[in-house]
């Protein structure tokens, strides 16, 4: 598949599996492998790591690529811009210490709204998928707005402009989990469940 056939859009690999952590990285890092070579000859040693521990493409692929799990939930996103990706599995949190690396407004959004720690997590995976879009891991400042006005954030499966960072923002809701996908620009998401019995 051509990088032409994947302009625009962005292709979300989601899965569950019930690997240990070590097994679990293998496993992931064998169905990006596999996915990245639809879209031409990619092997494992042309993926390399930035200062920062971000895995990447060189520019002259022509792709680029975001994964994340939690729990047994794992999503891997393939684009031919930036992307950055971030799922957070569905579960009771204890929220109380963990909202205050959020900025005030946001605290009492989540707070007020009727389910706190849903509307935790998704807060969560909009920044955690900003800061890989950005290239800086857990290293952005998660008490910074990321919207001017936060009653655009309960817009799910919509396209959301971030007015505080240059990139577009859509959070989905899965039964299970959330996930939020930061690109440069609106793009078609073409969503694939994986098939762990074929790894």
């Amino acid at each position: 598949m051509s990088t032409d056939l994947i302009s625009k859009k962005v292709y979300l690999f989601i899965g569950e599996c019930d690997a240990t952590c070590k097994t679990r990285k293998k496993l992931i890092s064998n169905i990006l492998i596999h996915h990245l070579s639809d879209f031409g000859n990619i092997k494992m040693e042309d993926i390399f790591s930035d200062c920062k521990g971000k895995k990447y493409l060189p520019s002259n692929f022509g792709k680029q690529f975001s994964v994340s799990y939690s729990g047994h939930c794992f999503c891997i996103a393939i684009s031919c811009t930036n992307v950055g990706i971030d799922i957070e599995r569905k579960r009771k949190l204890d929220i109380t210490h963990l909202i205050t690396c959020f900025h005030i407004s946001e605290q009492e959004y989540i707070k007020n709204s009727k389910l706190p720690c849903i509307q935790f997590l998704c807060f969560w995976t909009i920044k955690e998928s900003i800061s890989k879009y950005i290239g800086i891991g857990l290293n952005l400042d998660f008490s910074r707005s990321v919207y001017s006005t936060l009653n655009k954030v309960v817009l799910q499966d919509k396209w959301i402009k971030s007015d505080v960072f240059d990139c577009y923002i859509k959070t989905i809701e899965l039964s299970h989990s959330f996930i939020s996908i930061c690109l440069p620009e609106k793009s078609e998401i073409i969503l694939r469940t994986i098939d762990l019995n074929s790894f």
